[in-house]
């Protein structure tokens, strides 16, 4: 590993105001992913791990009014 920051990748999804992102391993595949709630759009946004630094845009859930954090 050489520290160094790969170039950001803009995913199709648009966060409306992002809040405290939950990482951890939701599809138990050994990878982290992402999960984070958008407080405007009340939803979640699910991003799947690739293990190599990466994650794919899976799917945004309707969650209600206003999420926070996970």
């Amino acid at each position: 590993m050489n520290n160094i920051f790969a170039n950001p990748v803009l995913y199709g999804e648009s966060f409306a105001f992002p809040q405290i992102p939950t990482v951890a391993d939701f599809n138990r595949d050994g990878k982290l992913d992402i999960a984070v709630t958008n407080e405007t759009t009340g939803t979640v946004t699910i991003m799947h791990g690739n293990g190599d630094g990466s994650f794919r845009y899976i799917a945004s859930y309707a969650v209600g009014s206003g999420p926070a954090e996970l």
